[in-house]
């Protein structure tokens, strides 16, 4: 009787063993492909923290805006804001450009800007000249902060420390 007991107990472990070594078989042979995308996708994300803590207002008299937050890799505009428009269009011109054609003026470049401008590329491609585009994407650029009713624009995020100081004399 009691070795019927210790057999029963014994086989009881070996079948816990092997749905335990059957179950690590199955999890890293049989669905090896969907667990390694899984912690490549879990490794690998990306998350943006759009927290904002709101504007803090002054006391004191005249009341007014004390800090607001932001986020300072961002480039935003405010066209209602004081500074030079002509050095502004100029500016963002140039910054978009070097955005979309980075790698140097040629074909992707073109096409790359005839994108962001939202227009057809021309039929006729010897007009495709490195001031036109320029000129192109500063008129779309007035024409956007000419607007009315515009609070900000995002014209490009994640700043480097040398462009956020080129955006310091725009603010004279």
């Amino acid at each position: 009787m009691n070795t019927d007991r210790v057999r029963l107990v014994f086989y009881i472990f070996v079948g816990f063993g092997v749905i335990i070594v059957w179950m690590a078989f199955k999890y890293t042979v049989f669905e090896y492909d969907y667990y390694r995308k899984l912690a490549d996708k879990q490794q690998m994300i990306t998350v943006k923290n759009p927290v904002s803590r709101g504007t803090i207002y002054s006391n004191n008299t005249p009341t007014g805006v004390f800090a607001t937050s932001t986020d300072l890799s961002d480039l935003a505009v405010d066209p209602k804001g004081v500074g030079s428009k002509e050095k502004l269009v100029t500016f963002l011109g140039d910054v978009i450009f070097e955005e979309l054609c980075s790698k140097g003026f040629d074909e992707q470049c073109g096409e790359d800007v005839f994108e962001y401008l939202k227009q057809a590329i021309p039929e006729d491609t010897t007009i495709i000249t490195e001031e036109n585009i320029k000129t192109r994407i500063r008129e779309d650029v007035l024409r956007k902060i000419s607007k009315e009713f515009v609070d900000s624009v995002i014209v490009k995020e994640n700043l480097s420390e040398e462009e956020i100081k080129d955006t310091m004399p725009l603010t004279e």
